[in-house]
């Protein structure tokens, strides 16, 4: 990618976090979001299909370098979690309108999608942690089923945290560890 492209992408990127700041992305128009980035629409088009799209786009660049615990454990996991909930703190009025408030799914998705992957990783990689009664009979299947709801129960609880008038991260990451089964947080031998 030449540094035009790059520039320009670093321009979108600043523009849509900054718009979808104050308002709802699923609201935003590809005329608001270029004229915020200093392009033309059909520069647009180029980088992104919509303002939506742009938005998961730029908050999934951001979740791909977060961690996942390498060694197990409620401390490890906490520290991810924590990491994540950052993530999301720093960009709250974004997550509200997606999670609280339903007007984005592209980002729902995109969360979702991250920490699915991340656990669907972990476990593949430590499959001694999975209890006996999801080891028999259909693993596969019961291995998705307690990581969608790892997701899920993640990402929900997340939604409750952005409800508060105050997001302190660390209570909110020993909270989602502590209602976490405890194979999930389990230090590996």
């Amino acid at each position: 990618m030449d540094i035009r492209q790059q520039r320009t992408r670093a321009q979108l990127a600043a523009a849509i976090v900054e718009l979808a700041s104050v308002q709802p992305s699923s609201s935003l128009t590809v005329s608001a979001v270029a004229h915020a980035a200093g392009i033309s629409r059909d520069t647009f088009y180029r980088h992104a299909t919509s303002p939506s799209a742009l938005l998961a786009a730029v908050l999934d660049a951001e979740l791909e370098h977060l961690p996942m615990p390498a060694e197990g454990g409620a401390r490890e996991f906490g520290d991810a979690e924590r990491e994540l909930l950052e993530h999301v703190a720093k960009h709250a009025e974004i997550y509200r309108n997606a999670l609280v408030h339903g007007t984005d799914d592209h980002v729902r998705d995109i969360l979702e999608l991250r920490i699915h992957s991340a656990l669907t990783a972990y476990l593949h990689a430590h499959p001694q942690i999975l209890p006996a009664e999801l080891a028999g009979g259909d693993e596969p299947l019961n291995t998705e089923i307690a990581i969608a709801y790892a997701v899920h129960g993640t990402v929900g609880a997340i939604e409750a945290w952005l409800r508060s008038p105050e997001l302190d991260t660390d209570a909110a990451a020993r909270a989602i560890v502590a209602a976490s089964p405890s194979w999930w947080v389990q230090p590996l031998r």
